[in-house]
């Protein structure tokens, strides 16, 4: 054999050995363990999805789905380890609503052009809730008396610069009531606020305030998806009740990739979700946590993104 020719068939192998054994090794994904990325501490409703999701994916592409808690920074920490994450699949994020937002601190990814997204999982409605000693029943009924007793309510809030905060006041000045907040730490001191009349009101996801609202503790007002919620029927929307119909706000999670990722891995995980999110355990294991499964495509998570993004940006004021 020629050198040259020796030379030429050595670089074809080292070719072919690249394409088998590149970063994506997408030809037979997954063959390793995945990461699971999650950027909330143990125990709430964002890890529970994230480890409901990861045992079903775990038996669907038999390999097992590692959920890795990376609190802090509003997400934002877990986000910039999987945006600079080696983009094969192997590393997935639990994307949440919280990361729509525009954040103030300096991060090195963007919250959109950094990431792939695979599918929209689950969701469920911000519930405007009163505590039951307040002498309201509806809405219109607690934009009167914020209107009749000016600076005298106290609404409970996650502080400045978060999607509770924002939505609260762009609410609030839609119908002109002067309400003052506080702020806390998550929901389970705002439950406590509420409870012990330090505020009076607050937004809240389904699942933090559902067990106040079955004890008859809190009073549901309204809910911030643009369709009425299963869980609290005869509860009317924001949209409605602010005569917006675009207005659709929720607590939502979802699977993305880095940007990058080869489009046959992106379809093998989005696939490996759609049986999982329909299956009767997946459904029931959400209801039961208040959760509504969307189970999209990665186009309608795709404009959900950037839907919430440009709301965020047009009133964070």
């Amino acid at each position: 054999m020629k050198p040259k020719f020796r030379y030429a068939c050595f670089l074809g192998m080292l070719s072919g050995f690249a394409t088998l054994c590149g970063p994506a090794r997408a030809a037979d994904y997954p063959n390793e363990p995945i990461q699971l990325v999650v950027g909330f501490a143990p125990g709430g409703s964002g890890d529970l999805v994230a480890r409901l999701v990861a045992s079903a994916l775990t038996n669907t592409l038999s390999e097992p789905v590692i959920v890795e808690n990376k609190p802090g920074a509003h997400t934002a920490i877990a986000a910039n380890y999987v945006a600079h994450a080696r983009p094969d699949g192997y590393t997935l994020l639990l994307y949440t609503s919280a990361l729509a937002y525009p954040i103030h601190t300096q991060v090195y990814f963007d919250p959109i052009k950094s990431f792939e997204p695979i599918m929209e999982l689950a969701e469920q409605p911000s519930v405007l809730v009163v505590s039951s000693t307040l002498p309201v029943k509806r809405f219109q009924d607690l934009v009167t008396l914020a209107k009749s007793e000016p600076h005298q309510l106290r609404y409970a809030t996650t502080g400045p610069q978060t999607p509770n905060y924002t939505m609260t006041q762009v609410v609030l000045n839609r119908v002109g009531a002067d309400i003052f907040g506080i702020p806390y730490t998550g929901e389970s001191p705002m439950t406590v606020s509420v409870l012990g009349n330090e505020t009076q009101l607050a937004f809240m996801s389904y699942s933090a305030s559902a067990p106040q609202i079955g004890a008859g503790k809190f009073r549901a007002l309204a809910v911030t998806t643009e369709a009425p919620s299963p869980q609290l029927p005869g509860i009317p929307t924001i949209a409605v009740l602010t005569n917006d119909p675009g207005f659709d706000i929720s607590f939502w999670y979802g699977i993305v990739a880095p940007a990058g990722t080869p489009p046959n891995v992106l379809k093998a995980i989005h696939d490996a979700l759609a049986v999982v999110m329909k299956s009767q355990t997946m459904q029931a294991s959400m209801a039961k946590n208040g959760l509504q499964i969307v189970a999209g495509t990665p186009d309608e998570f795709l404009t959900k993104l950037q839907h919430e993004s440009a709301f965020w940006q047009a009133n964070d004021k």
